[in-house]
């Protein structure tokens, strides 16, 4: 029988946050303030999770979502929101996990909103389905949801253009491709069998190059990689002698954090990530990493 709660926040992850019987219950794809009909569909630790049957009540923060495929795909959570409320959304979220998990209670400065809500992702890992059809994975799901005529709209036009025109014949069945778009405007994919595929690629943040394996870790959204870099080197401090950046991937801040370093340590556990990281300091002469 199905159960009725109405949603009192969004939470990591998109999910949002109700109470059943004195217990927290998640559910997705739910605004703030939605009155909604559930079926407990999991139960992990003292929490529920849920799916919602029924909207009695839609929330004043609801709205219709842009992409056909939301609500089945696993790659958006919250576009049944507006930009600014996700947002919203996404900074209590932060606030709430430093004060939950590190006892730290600070006001959250004004974000950064990106110039676009969509075409950002310079960056994408998609699945083929058994029927030969592209798209990502379900949510909570390892079958795909097929990409919408139009493609993705988290990814460049370029990117939607040449995925839409990969033969279907060329991925076989429950592939997983990697394309990603370089500083040049090129598409390069990994992952199907007749196509030769770069060992790396070269990739730009602020006056930085970046030789990149196929699998590291980049800063996904090209629209606001050179501001995330220059806010990060901003950051008031006192001048450091030495500083240490954990888990330092390609050495995104690392790089420009040696300017305004005697010296900066990078660590990194993925072998990809960590020779990137070193041919890109050597790529842009930087001698104090």
């Amino acid at each position: 029988m199905d159960q009725v709660t109405t949603v009192k926040k969004i939470v990591y992850g998109g999910w949002g946050l109700a109470h059943y019987e004195g217990r927290t219950l998640f559910l997705p794809c739910t605004a703030p303030g939605d009155k909604i009909e559930f079926r407990v569909t999991a139960e992990k630790k003292k929490c529920l999770f849920g799916e919602v049957t029924r909207i009695i009540q839609p929330s004043s923060l609801r709205r219709e979502p842009e992409c056909p495929a939301f609500g089945r795909c696993g790659g958006c959570h919250m576009l049944h929101l507006g930009y600014e409320d996700e947002l919203e959304a996404k900074k209590i979220s932060v606030r709430e996990s430093l004060k939950r998990i590190g006892k730290v209670t600070i006001d959250i400065p004004p974000l950064t909103a990106s110039p676009s809500r969509f075409g950002y992702r310079n960056h994408v890992l998609f699945k083929v389905g058994a029927d030969g059809r592209k798209g990502f994975s379900a949510r909570e799901s390892s079958s795909v949801v097929p990409f919408p005529a139009a493609g993705c709209l988290l990814i460049p036009e370029i990117m939607r253009e040449a995925i839409s025109e990969l033969r279907i014949e060329s991925p076989a069945p429950g592939a997983e491709i990697r394309a990603r778009l370089d500083k040049y405007g090129t598409v390069h994919f990994w992952g199907i069998d007749d196509r030769t595929s770069p060992p790396d690629i070269l990739m730009e943040s602020g006056d930085f190059l970046f030789p990149l394996a196929p699998d590291a870790f980049f800063q996904v959204n090209r629209l606001l990689n050179r501001q995330l870099m220059e806010r990060v080197v901003s950051l008031p401090s006192r001048t450091a002698r030495r500083l240490v950046d954990l888990y330092c991937g390609v050495g995104f801040f690392t790089l420009p954090l040696s300017r305004i370093a005697g010296e900066i340590v990078g660590i990194e556990r993925d072998p990809a990530a960590y020779r990137s990281a070193l041919a890109a300091a050597r790529l842009n002469r930087v001698a104090n990493v």
